[in-house]
């Protein structure tokens, strides 16, 4: 049975009785209720009778002192004790309509109370109309005493029988006092029973549980991962101890989780120590091999500058000369390519000579063609007609100034050639000697090559073991880091195992 179907059986008996306990409880009030109702009822009807007696004792009393004395205060004080014996008895038959002896009673006393009103009434008004002596006359009739022991003796009796209903009234009312006492004093112990006993086996069954469970978690910190609790109660305390042993098989397979990567990381250590030994050996080696290299690197630097500056001083020779004989036949080649670009312009101003004369024509017979000349158009013609003119002129002195710049050209393209011829042999001896000079150059540029290669991969091999020291510390970090997290990790795992048990 679940924990909450426990406290509900427990709850809806202690409701169920405590209901039961409160309807009785109720009941018997209101039966004690009801009891002194009555009783009270009766007490009323007694002391209505008590004033009905003392109201006929006191009018008859108030009549006789008026009727000696004459005094009319007494007479107020008469009618005053007629009225209020009057309402008692009309009260009194209110309060005993429901019964009917009583109610018989009543009537019968009504009549006799009226009567000797009446008595009393006719005596005063004889002591009114005839006087005083008349008055005595009926009083010493003794019929008014009759009245008056008519009416105590009714009185005597319903008040005997009112005595008695109080008896009974009052024994019914204790008794329901007592009833309601003894229903309330049991309902209470039944509800204590009841709550002792639920509290004392729910109470042990839940102790039991809990004991169980502490247990299973002290066997847990204690590292017994496989400990199982077990708890057949099939509530929620049967499924904490299911989650418990879940607990432990996920924190034993984490525990040999973890002591798997401690080895491994152990492993790792191991080989990341030798590893860096290695490496500080073969930093060591490598540093040795680059101070060869630079020794080496050196003096091959000082044969290619020895070599650079005889291959320098045959180039510069050389080259002096090739420059001599490049610029002079730069020269000559300008020189044609000017004579040509002056006859090409001088062929130009021709074309233009005659287009502009073709224009000059063209306008002026535009001009002509129309019925009323143009004259603006005259001008410009004319003078179209006079720059052709003046322009066919200078293209005749231009081809003038060409044709003996041609001459000149030719006798330097001439001399040049010759002196090109030559420069063609000693370029000849020097290409042969630049090609050996080049030849031990470029041998010399291919060691210093093989030689700066040789060093960047020094400086490379050196960098790379700098960087797989880096990385080695980078990764020892991270082991010790990872080793830490793993110790932090059991740690947390059972810390609220620890707690808990706390």
């Amino acid at each position: 049975m679940r924990v909450g179907t426990k406290l509900a059986v427990m709850t809806g008996t202690t409701i169920l009785v405590l209901g039961i306990v409160g309807v009785s409880s109720y009941f018997s009030i209101q039966d004690l209720v009801s009891s002194n109702r009555l009783v009270v009822h009766t007490m009323q009807v007694i002391d209505k009778l008590q004033a009905v007696s003392a109201g006929m004792a006191h009018t008859a009393s108030a009549q006789r002192t008026y009727i000696i004395t004459g005094n009319y205060q007494y007479l107020a004080s008469y009618q005053s004790y007629v009225q209020d014996t009057q309402e008692a008895v009309a009260d009194l038959k209110q309060l005993i309509k429901d019964n009917i002896e009583q109610a018989k009673r009543a009537e019968r006393l009504e009549a006799q109370v009226k009567d000797r009103l009446d008595s009393l009434e006719i005596t005063l008004n004889a002591f009114q109309t005839k006087g005083q002596d008349a008055a005595f006359d009926f009083i010493k009739r003794g019929k008014g005493q009759l009245y008056i022991i008519h009416v105590l003796e009714l009185i005597s009796e319903m008040r005997e029988h009112e005595q008695d209903l109080l008896a009974h009234r009052t024994e019914d009312m204790l008794r329901s006092a007592d009833n309601a006492k003894l229903i309330i004093l049991t309902g209470s112990l039944l509800v204590m029973a009841i709550l002792s006993f639920f509290n004392y086996f729910f109470g042990q069954s839940v102790l039991s549980c809990v004991k169980i469970l502490r247990r299973t978690a002290a066997n847990i910190e204690r590292g017994r991962y496989d400990t199982a609790a077990s708890i057949d109660s099939q509530d929620e305390f049967h499924d904490i101890a299911e989650a418990f042993n879940t607990l432990g098989m996920l924190l034993e397979a984490k525990v040999d989780e973890l002591k798997q990567e401690q080895v491994a990381l152990d492993s790792i250590e191991v080989g990341l120590s030798e590893l860096r030994k290695k490496l500080d050996d073969t930093g060591l080696a490598m540093e040795a091999c680059n101070q060869q290299a630079s020794a080496s690197l050196k003096a091959i630097e000082n044969i290619g500058r020895s070599a650079a500056r005889s291959c320098a001083d045959l180039m510069a020779g050389l080259e002096s000369v090739v420059q001599r004989e490049t610029r002079t036949n730069q020269n000559s080649s300008q020189l044609c390519d000017q004579m040509e670009e002056l006859y090409r312009v001088s062929a130009t101003l021709e074309t233009l000579t005659t287009e502009l004369s073709v224009v000059a024509l063209a306008i002026s017979m535009e001009a002509s063609k129309e019925k009323e000349p143009n004259r603006a158009m005259i001008p410009v013609a004319e003078k179209l007609t006079k720059l052709s003119q003046g322009s066919r002129e200078e293209t005749i002195n231009v081809e003038k100034s060409v044709t003996g710049l041609m001459n000149i050209a030719t006798r330097v393209k001439t001399a040049n050639e010759e002196s090109l011829a030559a420069v063609r042999t000693s370029q000849h001896v020097l290409t042969r000697l630049t090609e050996e000079l080049y030849s031990a150059n470029e041998n010399l540029a291919q060691t210093k090559v093989h030689t700066d290669e040789l060093l960047t991969l020094s400086s490379n091999f050196a960098h790379g073991l700098s960087t797989s020291r880096t990385q080695l510390n980078e990764l020892t970090a991270q082991a010790l880091k990872r080793k830490q997290e793993m110790a932090g990790m059991v740690d947390n795992a059972l810390q609220p195992l620890i707690e808990e048990k706390a």
